[in-house]
């Protein structure tokens, strides 16, 4: 094999389109490595920034087990990592070559849930465990990580344009939540989801779903339920297939909570197979706990509701059109509910793209609008060359010779459609109406029967009158079909005679069909559920504590989260080792001022944060309610990679939260990074 610097490699270990990973020895010291390189295409700056976290999160870890980066070299045009070596084949060589036994494969996934367990004792979440990430040494029986390239030390983030950045081997181990469509946030829980992955494959030899279709395989592991491993393999225990399926569960909440209580599982079930050669049945996950606060992401309160908007969906995937609006104070949960639509959406291969109107861009025209789109283009740009095209060429299509109308207004879409020619100068009034008719014609495009488009515009109360123009001309075109538009508005902010009110009418009277959905703050009993479910505990256990959230909150479930959050930082709420379970200090509780008013609630927030974070946060709250990290870099002329440590504050503070990475190729055909951000 090649020779790299004062490297020689010896075995190519991965090839990935993004990158390979070789073993190789330092001709000077005679020493191992693990090298890492990117394609071809990455710039030496891009590289060194992409290696960064890997070099940062490996220090943090330092575990034995996990590669440790001693640096970043470059040779040539190539920016390379070099690791510490690591012993054994990769796991999916060892899979394909042996069939392993379900005992062998028991000792494999006890050494798999230690390694884990100390990872995220760490607090760092891996979100890319699979088996040609993993070595497995047959002399030592030890499990190895060799990548941390998606490994973040974010207790939460919201999944979206992240799927974009994986590969499609990559899916096939991905969680529901890292999918960006189950309406929940990532956290250290995903690994235990890919965990489940990997033990599947194990005991079976398959995955638990398997499709050539990109849209069909994330669906099967946001709605699907898996064959479970025992009727695959009649060998396999079922107390080993039930603990499987518990971590293969679709909602975080239900999956096991730890990795200690996985083991604690794994080996229950390597003993009683050791002492009667079958392993006896038992609950998976009875006796699983952990010490690690999430607050419950459940929907509580709004079954009807959640109904409402299936029912709208259900109803345009067959012809037609329609509106949902949905009203109510800030942090009642809007935009929850909303994003519960997803999950059907992917499921019909439709199209859920949503923006939000801003405060203080009222005087920007179609800004909402906009800014969905800008979302829109950045996801295409993100799927590589084959979904270029296809959208190239259809958007051509649509808008003929006034591609350079979009391209205005979306700059990034020339990524995609190239340059357009100029446009014919036209007066004010004949300019609005190219416009208005290429816009819709760009909308219609979307939404056809076997893709039906579900547009989201949050914040309806600060929309402009342009945009509504432009919505009323969509819902007055015959040409417009299988497409729901979800609008969200903050009631008590929208007068009589506000842009957004006069449409609907207007709407209303030409026959289209508007659903209204006012939330109310939850009850005291779905708090009390949502205070039962993040402790895991009796309603008779928590009555007290529920009660006073519940009276300091008002039922807004926003702040019913925040204070329970709050509670936890100020060590009033914490987890008890001695008994295994969480526990309160009631008489602090009791004592505590908390604001259920949300400037004063950001203001305390705000109060906390340094100049560097305060500096920061300005700058970005000046490009709108997402900003990305390119766009920080140039206004604040900071390099990428400090930019992202100083967000990083901004992010375990929960003012920001991180949507995903994204990688693209510039007009120049040169690899970019991005990562995109929202408050």
């Amino acid at each position: 094999m090649k020779k790299l610097a004062d490297y020689q490699l010896t075995q190519e270990l991965i090839a990935r389109k993004d990158r390979k990973i070789y073993r190789a020895v330092n001709l000077k010291t005679n020493t191992k490595h693990i090298l890492k390189l990117l394609a071809p295409g990455f710039s030496n700056i891009q590289s060194v920034f992409k290696f960064k976290n890997e070099i940062e999160i490996g220090q943090k870890l330092n575990l034995n087990g996990v590669i440790k980066s001693i640096g970043v070299e470059t040779f040539q045009s190539d920016t390379f990592l070099v690791g510490e070596n690591l012993e054994g084949n990769l796991l999916s060589h060892y899979m394909a070559a042996n069939s392993p036994k379900p005992e062998n494969a028991m000792k494999i996934m006890d050494k798999l849930a230690v390694l884990t367990g100390e990872i995220h004792k760490k607090n760092i979440s891996i979100k890319s465990i699979n088996p040609k990430n993993l070595l497995f040494d047959e002399h030592s029986e030890s499990v190895s990580l060799i990548d941390l390239e998606l490994a973040t030390e974010v207790s939460n983030e919201t999944a979206d344009y992240l799927i974009y950045s994986l590969s499609s081997y990559d899916i096939a181990y991905i969680s529901p939540e890292l999918t960006g469509r189950m309406n929940r946030l990532v956290d250290y829980r995903t690994d235990l989801y890919s965990l489940g992955v990997v033990f599947y494959e194990l005991l079976t030899g398959q995955h638990p779903f398997e499709s050539n279709d990109l849209t069909e395989l994330i669906y099967s592991h946001i709605a699907k339920n898996p064959i479970p491993p025992c009727l695959v393999n009649d060998s396999i225990p079922k107390s080993v297939s039930d603990v499987v399926l518990k971590l293969l569960a679709k909602n975080p909440e239900d999956r096991y909570q730890s990795a200690s209580g996985l083991r604690r599982d794994i080996q229950k079930c390597m003993m009683f197979t050791k002492k009667t050669g079958k392993s006896e049945d038992f609950i998976a996950g009875e006796s699983d706990s952990s010490d690690k606060f999430q607050v419950s992401q459940q929907i509580y309160g709004r079954q009807t509701e959640k109904e409402t908007l299936l029912e709208a969906f259900r109803r345009i995937t067959g012809g037609g059109k329609e509106i949902v609006v949905v009203s109510g104070e800030p942090g009642v949960g809007k935009t929850v509910l909303i994003n519960e639509i997803h999950k059907p959406v992917t499921g019909e291969k439709g199209l859920f793209i949503s923006g939000k109107y801003q405060q203080f861009n009222r005087d920007l025209p179609y800004s909402g609008l906009i800014d969905a789109f800008k979302r829109f283009v950045k996801d295409i740009l993100s799927q590589g060359e084959n979904s270029i095209s296809y959208w190239k060429e259809n958007i051509l299509a649509a808008v003929g010779d006034n591609g350079q109308v979009l391209v205005d207004v979306i700059p990034e879409l020339e990524l995609i459609v190239s340059r357009q020619p100029e446009l014919v100068k036209l007066d004010a009034f004949e300019t609005k109406n190219r416009f208005k008719h290429t816009f819709v014609r760009f909308i219609q495009l979307l939404s056809k029967p076997e893709n039906p488009l579900v547009l989201f515009l949050d914040d309806m109360q600060w929309c402009d009158r342009a945009s509504m123009d432009i919505l009323e001309y969509l819902f007055a075109s015959y040409k417009t079909n299988n497409f729901l538009l979800l609008a969200s508005y903050r009631q008590n902010e929208v007068e009589q005679g506000h842009p957004f009110l006069t449409a609907l009418g207007s709407m209303t009277e030409n026959g289209v069909k508007i659903n209204k959905i006012h939330l109310e703050t939850l009850k005291f009993t779905e708090c009390d559920q949502l205070v039962k479910d993040t402790l895991k505990k009796s309603s008779e256990d928590i009555a007290d504590l529920s009660k006073v959230i519940f009276s300091k909150t008002r039922g807004n479930p926003f702040f019913v989260c925040q204070f329970l959050k709050k509670l936890y930082e100020e060590n009033a709420l914490f987890y008890n080792y001695d008994q295994n379970t969480w526990d309160w200090k009631m008489g602090e509780i009791n004592q505590k001022n908390y604001s259920d008013n949300m400037v004063l609630f950001l203001i305390d927030k705000l109060d906390k944060l340094n100049k560097t974070e305060t500096d920061l946060l300005k700058k970005a709250a000046c490009t709108g309610g997402h900003f990305d990290l390119r766009l920080l870099s140039l206004i604040t002329n900071e390099p990428l990679e400090k930019i992202s440590t100083n967000l990083s504050g901004l992010l375990q503070k929960e003012l920001v939260v991180l949507l995903g990475q994204v990688y693209f190729t510039s007009p120049e055909g040169e690899n970019q990074y991005n990562a995109i951000y929202k408050f």
